[in-house]
């Protein structure tokens, strides 16, 4: 039946019939090739996005990190060297308030020491200003917190 189909149409509409069927056959496999290669391309910009994305987000975290360790390695030396006397924590407070202020990856200065004496100042995520907080067992076994002024002061009154 195909045959006698086929024997049957014309030249005039066989000849165009097979040429838009050559011509449906080399654009379809052009669009797919298109579209292989485009989502290959696209998977590949995607994956270079989320590397780059990844190294800033290692690199930044490697700040902080480097920061607080730089921060707390002067501490150190300074109190090993002597410079802040380990009897008087609250002559601390003006040190402590301008390390902190000056990074703003900085939350808290805190140190401690084995007989539970603790001195630290903060800055809590959300509000404004500093808090100081000083902890003297010999004296008083209570942690106090100040709100801290502007010029690093602390309020009379501990919060």
């Amino acid at each position: 039946m195909l045959r006698s189909l086929i024997a049957r149409t014309p030249l005039q509409v066989a000849l165009p019939l097979l040429i838009s069927l050559l011509m449906l056959c080399s654009v379809s496999a052009l669009l797919v090739l298109f579209y292989v290669h485009a989502y290959s391309a696209v998977r590949n910009l995607a994956e270079q996005n989320l590397l780059q994305v990844h190294e800033r987000i290692a690199d930044r975290m490697r700040d902080y990190f480097e920061i607080a360790e730089r921060v707390s390695h002067v501490s150190r030396e300074t109190i090993e060297m002597g410079h802040w006397d380990r009897r008087d924590l609250a002559s601390w407070r003006g040190a402590f308030y301008e390390q902190v202020r000056g990074f703003d990856t900085l939350s808290a200065l805190v140190w401690g020491d084995v007989f539970g004496g603790a001195v630290w100042v903060m800055r809590y995520p959300g509000q404004q200003g500093y808090r100081f907080s000083i902890r003297v067992p010999s004296v008083d076994p209570k942690a106090y917190e100040y709100r801290l002024l502007d010029d690093g002061q602390p309020t009379d009154t501990p919060t």
